[in-house]
């Protein structure tokens, strides 16, 4: 068996996952595994974050916000409609994919997480409004 990376194997195992799953695209799963390893990293160099740490899904759903901002700009929304992602609620979901099929652990995450919080917090529409980038421009 010829050797493979951790990128490729992770990539293999997204793509088996979304294709069994069959709602959204590879990318949209590579994102929030790669947004929640950014936010894990972020919160484990801050010296002033007790160790260990809980993630609830607010500071979840806003980090994936914020960082697909980061990734693509004022074209994110764009980005993840093209992925089927309409707003938080298909983060929420993509989550609970991934932790289903182990890709990713909860022991960082809180035991709150609820689908109707998700509905509520937020959508993509508001990523090419001057408020938007006003607020977040700089991340």
């Amino acid at each position: 068996m010829p050797y493979q990376s951790e990128v490729e194997v992770v990539g293999q195992l997204l793509a088996e996952v979304a294709k069994k799953e069959g709602k959204y695209k590879v990318d949209a799963y590579g994102f929030v595994v790669f947004g929640i390893s950014e936010l894990i990293f972020s919160k484990n160099k801050d010296p002033k974050q007790k160790k260990p740490f809980k993630i609830d899904q607010r500071e979840m759903l806003q980090w994936l916000r914020l960082y697909g901002w980061y990734r693509f700009g004022p074209l994110a929304g764009h980005v993840f409609e093209f992925w089927k992602v309409k707003g938080s609620p298909d983060f929420f979901t993509i989550i609970e994919h991934l932790l289903d099929h182990g890709i990713i652990d909860n022991k960082f995450l809180t035991s709150k997480f609820s689908k109707s919080y998700a509905a509520a917090e937020f959508d993509f529409s508001d990523y090419t409004t001057p408020e938007f980038y006003n607020a977040f421009g700089s991340v």
